[in-house]
């Protein structure tokens, strides 16, 4: 009998490890799927974060041109306060008028001034755009030869070696923009005095 029930059990049992084996192999499968599920679903969200991160960048720099552009366009259309202008003008010709060591020219005022052989004598004064003016140099003494320049507040020549050389002269200037301009004048022989008037190019000087 107990020969007879040996092979029996030693199948019950061989079955039941496969079982067992089975059901282990089972579960360490799902465990295994379930993992790399989580990790796909990690490695999606990741990728999703980084591509919102590239957008927000994207906007940022979108919002950056708009506000760049508008702040060109209110630039561009915006009418600045005459007053306002006026002072800043002004600041600006006694600011380069001090840097200079140079005289102010008032419009329509006469200046007198002395010049020799070498020497530089410069004024400052307020140019509008597009207005022209008329510079008036009259020689009151001596007999001297210089010439005349003319430049803006950045140094930039805009009106180079006109010649002074008789007793009266008139030379006009159109400032292309609103600023403080410099006129230099330079003497090549002799000595003499000399007035300077500025006027608004059409009106008189007498």
């Amino acid at each position: 009998m107990a020969t007879k029930e040996r092979p029996v059990l030693v199948a019950i049992i061989s079955a039941m490890g496969i079982v067992i084996a089975a059901l282990i192999t089972s579960g360490y499968l799902k465990q295994t799927s379930a993992a790399q599920r989580q990790d796909a679903q990690e490695a999606q969200v990741q990728s999703l974060r980084e591509e919102l991160k590239k957008k927000d960048e994207q906007i940022s720099v979108l919002e950056k041109k708009v506000a760049d552009l508008t702040s060109r366009h209110n630039g561009v259309n915006s009418k600045p306060d005459p007053g306002e202008r006026s002072v800043n003008l002004d600041e600006r010709v006694a600011n380069l008028a001090e840097q200079k060591k140079a005289q102010v020219l008032a419009l329509g005022k006469s200046t007198r001034g002395s010049i020799a052989k070498d020497a530089v004598k410069e004024y400052v004064f307020i140019g509008n755009a597009n207005t022209p003016v008329l510079f008036t140099l009259q020689q009151i003494s001596g007999n001297f030869d210089a010439t005349l320049d003319v430049s803006d507040s950045q140094g930039l020549i805009l009106l180079q070696d006109q010649s002074f050389i008789w007793r009266k002269q008139e030379i006009s200037f159109t400032p292309p923009r609103d600023n403080a301009y410099t006129l230099r004048l330079k003497g090549h022989n002799n000595f003499g005095d000399y007035l300077v008037i500025l006027s608004l190019l059409g009106a008189s000087t007498k």
